[in-house]
């Protein structure tokens, strides 16, 4: 039914599981163990001092000065990231005003115009003289308004 290879087989996989399961069954403590150290690992052998404050409660020490060099660096960084982000925003904001002050500047032209087609239209329509310069005068301060209005929003960004 088996073989002499197979037995020997089952025979060492029972041996292993038995080895296994006796040393995690020796080794298993009450309390989860971290899988990092502990500073009362870490400590010495010849340190043997029994006060309270070398407890593996407390956070191990850092170098403060490799602490220093660290933030120091991280300051550096930022202060190198802010200036490339400034830089591409004040970019970004010149282009933005350049095409804002093309498009008031066309809707500016294109109002005075349309102000004196209007104007020329009331002329020669109108039997009376006083309806263009009506329209003219209303559309030349309109022209103005939209003009200094532009102006007004450009000066803000």
């Amino acid at each position: 039914m088996w073989s002499s290879s197979s037995r020997r087989l089952v025979c060492i996989v029972v041996l292993l599981w038995h080895g296994f399961a006796y040393t995690t069954h020796a080794f298993h403590s009450p309390q989860p163990r971290s899988f990092f150290l502990s500073s009362s690992l870490l400590k010495s052998s010849s340190d043997n001092s029994d006060d309270d404050t070398s407890s593996s409660s407390r956070p191990a020490r850092r170098n403060p000065k490799l602490e220093q060099a660290f933030w120091e660096e991280q300051q550096r960084v930022a202060a190198l990231l802010g200036n490339r982000l400034n830089e591409l925003d004040m970019r970004q904001q010149a282009k933005q005003q350049a095409l804002y002050a093309k498009r008031s500047n066309a809707l500016t032209s294109d109002t005075l115009f349309l102000a004196a087609l209007g104007f020329c239209m009331l002329w020669i329509l109108s039997p009376n003289p006083l309806v263009p310069v009506s329209f003219g005068l209303g559309s030349l301060l309109g022209t103005l308004y939209s003009f200094g209005l532009g102006k007004y929003v450009e000066s803000l960004g």
